[in-house]
Formats: C-alpha cells, sequence, structure tokens
C-alpha cells in the first residue's frame, strides 16, 4: 500500500513601510524588500520568496545541491494587502490582524515617542519609562494579535535603545521622526459584494 504525503509549506511576508501615510509614498525603497511594487513581479518557490537575482541564485544553488523531494503542485494567495491598507483573500491564516497589529503597534510607539518629545521630555528618559511599562519578553512565538502588537513594540523598543547607546539621541529622534506616519492607513478587508 502507498500512501501520497502532502506537504504544505506556508510562507508570509510583513513588509509596514510598503503602506502609504496619507496618499503619499512614506518610505524610501529598499534594495531588497518584500512589498511587490506596480509593474514589479516576485518568483515564489517552495523555499520562500525571490526578491533579487541574489536571492534566486542561492535558492536555485539549493535545488541543485539537494534536489527537494516533492513538488509544487498548486499557489494560493491567502491574503494581500495593498499599499492604502485594503486587503483581499480569504485571510484563512489570520494574517490581516497580524499585519495590522504589527503595524498598530510601531505607530502607537513612534506616536507616543513623538508626542513627548514635543513636550520637551529628553529621549532616554521616554525609552526608559515606557521600558518599564512594557510586559517582559517571551521566548514563545507570537501568534494572536495582541501577542504580535506586545512583541512588536518591545522590538522596535529595543531598536531604538540600541540606536541611542550605540548613536545617540538625536539619530534616535531622527529613526522615529522617519518611521512615523502622519495619517495612518486604514488597514482593512475588502467587503464583500
Amino acid at each position: 500500500m502507498q500512501q501520497a504525503m502532502s506537504q504544505r509549506t506556508i510562507r508570509s511576508y510583513i513588509q509596514p513601510s510598503g503602506l502609504l501615510d496619507g496618499g503619499r509614498a512614506r518610505r524610501e525603497r529598499t534594495e531588497i524588500e518584500h512589498q511587490i511594487r506596480q509593474g514589479a513581479s516576485r518568483f515564489i518557490t517552495i523555499e520562500g520568496m525571490a526578491r533579487s537575482s541574489g536571492e534566486l541564485h542561492a535558492l536555485a544553488s539549493g535545488f541543485l545541491s539537494s534536489p527537494p523531494q516533492f513538488s509544487v503542485t498548486s499557489v494560493v494567495l491567502d491574503a494581500a494587502i495593498f499599499d492604502d491598507g485594503e486587503a483581499i483573500g480569504p485571510d484563512q491564516l489570520g494574517m490581516v490582524d497580524r499585519f495590522k497589529a504589527h503595524f498598530t503597534a510601531e505607530q502607537d510607539l513612534m506616536a507616543e515617542i513623538d508626542s513627548r518629545l514635543a513636550s520637551g521630555e529628553v529621549m532616554r528618559d521616554i525609552l526608559v519609562d515606557i521600558r518599564g511599562k512594557l510586559s517582559l519578553e517571551t521566548a514563545d512565538i507570537p501568534i494572536t494579535p495582541l501577542a504580535i502588537y506586545e512583541d512588536t513594540r518591545n522590538q522596535i523598543l529595543s531598536e531604538l535603545e540600541t540606536t541611542g547607546r550605540n548613536f545617540g539621541d538625536d539619530v534616535a529622534k531622527r529613526v522615529v521622526l522617519f518611521r512615523k506616519y502622519d495619517k495612518k492607513p486604514d488597514i482593512h478587508k475588502k467587503p464583500k459584494n
């Protein structure tokens, strides 16, 4: 008796910088990005998404050295979020809510820091105060929107603390201004007709 083996690989990509800030592109292009810009394309394989010729070469080299034991029979797009925040797809994996939690955590943190800086507080003191109010980081992989929100705030706060220590408060302030949206896009699922 032969039994058919089914292997399903799930990949997700989150890049909030692809969203628009009040209808305007907010961030500079990065050399390698997860977002797919108008007129661009991405090559999807069982090993992930190739975003550059170097990544494609690395994926191809991996296949040549150890051929896969299975082949791709289909690809399903579960959800996609456009740069204005509108999401399409069945979203069976709940990625839209996870993406929204990630983006909201970043923007809430940036808005809080920016507001406190505007009222005259010192960057270093702000970061220490926020760190004292955050829940402790855990080794668990965050999967719920709430856990993703908290984990994202912890990660970004750690980045800002490290930037402040290594390069000074002025550079950390510039990071906050760069990452903060003036008008956050409304991340929402497209209404069903």
